[in-house]
């Protein structure tokens, strides 16, 4: 009898059917007006090492506009945003920017740097402008850069996007590894 029971378990078991949640649907906008970069977060900061940089990150960041012609066209720019220690709960930007409808971007470029010149931000401005004008790789543009160290360059495609999303800035610098999350929404 314990066979049998055993074997009706199996079946009864097999034959369950498991509960299926549904994904929550991610809002889809095509040929969004405008992007609010809302909030930086500091996870893991690039300057931290005992004797090694100001124990700080002064971070920039540029946005450019990539045209359907491959035209960069500067858009906006953080101040300089000061991370003292890690910062989980970010600090709040949000710096708006219109997108032209007419001539819908191909993307957004998002420079982050670690600020380590007194280069002025309309310096930097036109210094990234130029460079990513040439269609440099990352290495050749971090070469250009020098001092001001570039901890990142995302691209972000404003055809069809989700209403809502982050970009991750992560990597290695000097000894250090750094993370910074960037959130933001198209309306």
């Amino acid at each position: 009898m314990t066979i049998n029971k055993l074997l009706f378990l199996i079946l009864l078991f097999i034959s369950c059917k498991t509960a299926t949640i549904p994904k929550p649907e991610i809002p889809i906008i095509e040929n969004p007006g405008k992007i609010t970069i809302q909030k930086i977060h500091c996870l893991n900061m690039a300057e931290k090492l005992i004797g090694i940089g100001t124990k700080n990150d002064e971070i920039l960041l540029l946005v450019f506009e990539e045209s359907p012609q491959n035209e960069i066209k500067f858009m906006a720019a953080t101040d300089s945003l000061i991370f003292e220690k890690e910062d989980s709960i970010g600090q709040a930007l949000n710096l708006t920017i219109p997108l032209n409808m007419d001539q819908v971007a191909n993307k957004l470029i998002f420079l982050l740097l670690e600020l380590d010149t007194e280069r002025t931000k309309a310096e930097l401005i036109q210094l990234s402008k130029k460079h990513l004008s040439e269609n440099l790789s990352f290495k050749m543009l971090k070469e250009k850069l020098r001092e001001d160290d570039i901890l990142g360059l995302k691209n972000l495609s404003v055809k069809k996007v989700s209403k809502t999303g982050r970009l991750i800035f992560s990597g290695m610098h000097l000894f250090d590894k750094y993370h910074y999350e960037l959130s933001y929404k198209f309306n």
